[in-house]
């Protein structure tokens, strides 16, 4: 009969693994769906046509602390479609004043138009020919997932030997 020791290891193995599992299975869609759009979404200018002051928060630790940002609405419209969305936060007004484009990569939906899905759009950086790829993040997040999910194997070949 295994030790209770033995059994709390198992234990604590499953647990790692189902957590593990569980981050992959929220990570693995998402880092397709970036994919996907930068791949196959379309390139338009998004116009700032709003800049209203609020309220950020910054947090170091167990401290957090509001500041005041501004926050940009940009609209832009593809195929006879209006889209209107969050651009960014910013921390001085200047940095996104309204009138300026910004270039985007977006897909285009018309049911995200009128707020019925969420709008999947990706701001292009100032310079840049393209958004930077969110993909590095999900490949860190699934070697997490994996490294995770390592101990019950080892626990679980060990059960079987001895």
């Amino acid at each position: 009969m295994p030790s209770r020791e033995t059994l709390g290891q198992v234990l604590a193995a499953t647990v790692f693994a189902l957590a593990g599992a569980t981050l992959a299975y929220f990570v693995w869609p998402q880092m397709q769906r970036s994919d996907t759009l930068l791949r196959d979404g379309v390139r338009a200018e998004a116009t700032v046509v709003a800049l209203d002051a609020t309220t950020c928060t910054s947090s170091s630790f167990r401290k957090s602390w509001p500041y005041p940002c501004f926050h940009a609405t940009g609209q832009w419209s593809h195929d006879g479609v209006v889209y209107r969305s969050t651009l960014g936060h910013y921390k001085d007004a200047t940095r996104a004043p309204l009138g300026t484009t910004v270039a985007i990569v977006f897909a285009p939906d018309p049911a995200a138009a009128v707020g019925k899905v969420d709008l999947r759009f990706r701001v292009v950086g100032a310079g840049r020919d393209a958004p930077r790829s969110e993909r590095p993040v999900y490949l860190g997040l699934l070697v997490l997932a994996a490294l995770l999910c390592v101990p019950l194997p080892v626990y679980l070949i060990k059960a079987l030997r001895g």
